[in-house]
């Protein structure tokens, strides 16, 4: 995908209109949902959602693609990690 990407590839254009749009829309509605109710602090949602995915772009690539796991926890353990990190860097109070 990233090779189909970068020569601008028809496929390349297809999983981003139908894979990372809706998903980033999605967190991106969520999050300005809880912000307008005050459950989350002010902040960029397009950034929030960038960030989120980055965390996950970036543990995909070290451990699939270049094969290398200085991260021990079980990927769903990392999922649910990055997750409370980014959802406990959003809400008012969180310590």
């Amino acid at each position: 995908m990233f090779y189909s990407a970068l020569e601008h590839h028809t496929p390349a254009r297809h999983f981003r209109e139908r894979q990372i749009k809706p998903a980033h829309e999605f967190l991106r509605q969520y999050i300005v949902k809880r912000q307008q109710e005050g459950a989350f602090r002010a902040c960029d949602p397009d950034v929030t959602v960038r960030a989120f995915a980055g965390m996950l772009m970036y543990h995909l690539l070290v451990t699939k693609l270049f094969e290398t796991d200085t991260c021990q926890a079980p990927g769903e353990s990392v999922v649910e990690n990055f997750t409370r990190l980014l959802l406990d860097s959003l809400r008012h109070g969180a310590p």
